[in-house]
């Protein structure tokens, strides 16, 4: 009966696999913007604050999203050696909305990712973060970064 049921299962998915269309797929550089992380020291509780434009992410290649039928309510993002796919949080015809929230085990807080694409601009919006208090110090650390795509 459980071979049975397993087969019915598979023969069920097999129609929305094989017609599954690729909405669109795009190649988006690698992100480049801003990080800005604001501390308070335990020692003398005094504020630090820095802040620096860079690309975080060099050695990481292009980013590709991937976004099909089969699955409406999710997008796969393929970056270097991850190959993700995510629930959306929000999306229509030409905006896609996602992220993750999770508490940060190494420092107490926690810690968020929020991805954000434009398919009429074709433009990527990755903004993460986290907040922590540590033995130094307790504080918030956020940065924004953006990439230009391409259709393909």
């Amino acid at each position: 009966m459980k071979r049975f049921l397993m087969i019915l299962v598979i023969f069920l998915l097999i129609p929305n696999l094989v017609n599954a269309e690729i909405i669109f797929r795009a190649t988006c550089d690698s992100p480049k913007g801003k990080h800005l992380i604001h501390d308070i020291k335990k020692i003398d509780n005094t504020k630090e604050l820095s802040e620096f434009v860079d690309d975080q992410f060099l050695n990481r290649g292009k980013i590709e999203l991937i976004y099909d039928s089969s699955k409406p309510d999710r997008i796969q993002l393929i970056w270097g050696k991850d190959n993700e796919l995510f629930y959306l949080d929000g999306y229509n015809d030409k905006f896609f909305h996602w992220g993750t929230i999770k508490k940060n085990n190494n420092i107490d807080g926690f810690i968020w990712d929020n991805w954000s694409f434009s398919l009429p601009n074709m433009f990527l919006i990755y903004s993460k973060g986290d907040t922590h208090d540590h033995k130094y110090a307790t504080g918030i650390s956020s940065l924004t970064f953006y990439s230009k795509c391409v259709k393909g």
